[in-house]
């Protein structure tokens, strides 16, 4: 169960790119998706089962929990309140401290590919200089 949570999509990376687009329906599923992995992973090592389907009393169901990031419920409810670039950052953060939880109770898993994430920004796109020869402009 660990291994099949621990798989997010770095949207933390893309923060000063939704300034300008229209994308807060995606955002909200990647917000989703992201919060219950991090419930499926966790549930691992406190020896819960947890699906996504029809999930319910998450606040009860974390309350279960003795290995988890402080206030989980409350920092995970508070991701779809808070402004976009504070959510995403806290997103990143209970990643962060997810993936450290993992390492610590199930040193078995791989968390190599998660933790590449962290961190990660996608870089802006600069103009380049015309390609030599032709007319055409290249970017980074």
């Amino acid at each position: 169960m660990v291994k099949k949570y621990l798989a997010f999509f770095p949207i933390w990376g893309l923060e000063p790119h939704f300034r300008t687009r229209d994308a807060t329906v995606w955002r909200y599923r990647v917000l989703v998706e992201a919060a219950q992995n991090i419930v499926g992973i966790l549930a691992g090592p406190n020896g819960l089962y947890f699906t996504t389907f029809q999930f319910k009393r998450m606040g009860r169901f974390l309350d279960q929990m003795t290995i988890a990031p402080v206030d989980l419920a409350v920092r995970l409810e508070r991701l779809f309140q808070l402004d976009q670039p504070a959510a995403l950052t806290e997103l990143e953060t209970l990643v962060a401290e997810t993936i450290i939880l993992v390492e610590t109770y199930m040193p078995t898993v791989d968390t190599a590919k998660a933790k590449r994430r962290l961190g990660w920004r996608q870089s802006e796109w600069q103009p380049v200089v015309n390609m030599p020869g032709t007319d055409q402009m290249l970017s980074r």
